[in-house]
């Protein structure tokens, strides 16, 4: 691809990091989204000699990390109405624990920008302005973000052309799904809305061919001559990879009337059998309780200060003897709340759980994942795949379950005649607890929700139990089968759907992730992290990470990774807190580059200033 394509005269796009649309009036220039170093040399090519102001799409890194250098030279920023907040006031969002630890009602836009920067006009649906030769209509296209805008262009003799951010990407593609995580009308939180966007994306890619474009261009990717093909096809992709998610989705069960439109759809795999579970086995909330025949307790996640509260009037009354053991299933703050009381209380019952939940619950700052809390737990047991042992007459068994959440485990607990699987999060009656992309669900044969499911088929337990279910189930092979082979065509469909080399990165957005996340520092201060990526793709890649700040320096040593296929790397990352630093937390973004390709700053460390 040109670094340059030509649309129309004094009309231009330059393809970086994101595409950055120029208009040319003379020796000045107007742009639309991107900007950065890159496109100094286009512009001087194109004898410009300023950029009078810039009008951006949404609020994300890779769009506008640019602004201080274009702000700084007098250019005027122009941002969506809805976002103006993400721009001006960004570091109030910064500084929100909401937004980054405990999220359950609101997901992490971590890509927001690291400081403050100045706002000349916020834009809104329905608007025009002119820019030399051009008349530029605003257009409101969420999905992508809430506020996301696209620019309609017009030129003399020839247009419109349509600069549509993230809309799309390509034709029949849209640049990843975990954007889309965005609560429902009836589903009331964005941790529960997986690809809940796509109603407001489907209606803005139908109001964009409207426009009857004679070129669409997105952020990614080349210029879309066949505009109303690439959205047509972009909507049926949106579509089908939602109908076959939905047909084996967790949330028919919790949701029921969230799904009336898709009851009838032959897609969707029937409610699996269910059955009371025996009276030695009780539940309480999200806490399951293994009682022996002595008596004594085997407890699987404590959901909160009351819950643990229960426990122990439940103790006292004699409904279950000595509580020996807490077992975790995973990291979520709904099943370890009560664990940091109990642990106060209970200092000498050990905590067992699977190594890589262990590595959430001890080192929580560490780690960019929904609905962790900040209270470190005491492991005193981390177990590995297939580890078995004797609790009591119970053999246990412990599992890595890596389908809510790559970071959780299952137990089997074999005693009293019953081959019971606390599965934790992971199952309902319906299908897969797989709801929220910033859980890190993976798709491929023998990886994600494929591994669980065969799992199951090896161990074919009595009963299923789901920490929010209040009933043990069961899947039979024809329903095992079925979700596996469900999750073999999303695979296909998220590949048509996405532009990455595997669609797991466009779903799990913690490819690449600094650790830790978050640490204390000091303004000015050198800090230490590694750069983690995981490589979805079957095929080596090679990665570079580059701490960069709104100034435009490099913030430290770019660290480069080549990572074999299907596997992961580490790097040792040095940076620096920027001098001028505000107490609280400060991001730190890092640009990427993906076999050389420029990605903008989708990665961020966090250092948290001390006044």
């Amino acid at each position: 691809m040109p670094a340059l394509t030509r649309l129309a005269e004094n009309l231009y796009v330059h393809h970086g990091a994101v595409n950055t649309g120029i208009v040319k009036d003379g020796p000045r220039a107007l742009l639309l989204d991107g900007g950065g170093a890159e496109l100094e040399s286009a512009l001087r090519e194109l004898g410009v000699e300023r950029v009078e102001a810039a009008a951006f799409t949404h609020h994300h890194r890779e769009q506008t990390l640019s602004a201080y250098a274009l702000a700084a030279r007098g250019a005027r920023l122009y941002v969506p109405k809805a976002e103006r907040g993400l721009f001006e006031a960004v570091e109030d969002f910064w500084r929100e624990d909401r937004y980054f630890w405990r999220t359950y009602k609101d997901m992490p836009l971590t890509r927001a920008l690291p400081r403050n920067v100045p706002v000349a006009r916020a834009l809104a649906a329905g608007e025009s302005f002119e820019f030399g030769p051009a008349r530029i209509a605003v257009l409101a296209t969420p999905g992508h973000t809430r506020g996301h805008l696209s620019y309609r262009v017009e030129v003399p003799g020839a247009g419109p052309f349509v600069f549509c951010g993230d809309t799309l990407c390509g034709i029949g593609q849209v640049p990843d799904l975990f954007s889309l995580q965005y609560k429902e009308p009836v589903v009331k939180s964005d941790y529960h809305g997986f690809m809940g966007a796509r109603g407001e994306l489907v209606a803005s890619l139908r109001r964009l061919k409207e426009q009857r474009a004679a070129a669409l261009i997105p952020s990614r990717g080349g210029v879309l001559r066949e505009a109303a093909a690439a959205l047509d096809a972009t909507v049926a992709n949106l579509e089908a990879a939602y109908l076959n998610y939905q047909s084996i989705s967790a949330l028919r069960w919790y949701y029921p009337e969230a799904f009336a439109a898709y009851a009838g759809c032959p897609q969707n795999m029937p409610l699996s059998a269910q059955f009371p579970y025996p009276d030695w086995l009780k539940h309480y909330n999200t806490c399951w309780v293994l009682v022996s025949e002595s008596g004594a307790a085997l407890v699987m996640d404590i959901t909160n200060k009351n819950v643990h509260e229960q426990l122990e009037s439940e103790h006292a009354k004699g409904v279950f003897g000595a509580m020996e053991v807490v077992w975790l299933t995973h990291y979520h703050a709904d099943h370890t709340d009560g664990i940091v009381p109990f642990q106060a209380r209970h200092p000498c019952v050990p905590l067992w759980t699977d190594a890589r939940v262990a590595d959430v619950v001890e080192r929580p700052r560490a780690w960019k994942l929904p609905c962790v809390d900040l209270h470190p737990l005491k492991v005193s047991r981390r177990t590995e795949h297939g580890e078995s042992w004797t609790w009591r007459e119970f053999k246990l068994t412990a599992y890595h379950l890596p389908g809510q959440t790559w970071n959780h485990g299952g137990l089997l607990a074999e005693g009293r005649g019953k081959r019971l699987f606390f599965g934790g999060d992971s199952f309902t009656p319906s299908g897969l607890d797989d709801y929220c992309a910033q859980n890190r669900n993976l798709l491929g044969r023998g990886r994600g929700y494929d591994a669980c499911l065969a799992l199951l088929e090896e161990l074919k337990p009595d009963l299923v139990f789901n920490c929010h279910v209040d009933v043990g189930f069961t899947f039979n092979a024809r329903e095992l089968a079925y979700m596996r082979a469900q999750l073999a065509r999303r695979e296909t469909l998220f590949a048509a759907l996405t532009p990455w080399p595997h669609p797991d990165f466009a779903t799990d957005e913690n490819w690449i992730r600094v650790d830790p996340w978050e640490q204390d520092a000091r303004a000015g201060q050198a800090l230490r992290a590694k750069a983690v990526v995981w490589n979805h793709a079957t095929r080596a890649i090679r990665v570079e990470l580059r701490p960069a700040g709104p100034d435009g320096r490099a913030y430290g040593e770019t660290a480069a990774l080549d990572i074999p296929a299907r596997g992961a790397g580490e790097a040792e990352l040095k940076f620096l807190v920027p001098a001028d630093a505000r107490p609280g937390r400060n991001a730190v973004p890092f640009e990427v580059a993906l076999d050389g390709k420029p990605l903008g700053a989708i990665v961020e460390a966090l250092a948290v200033v001390r006044a």
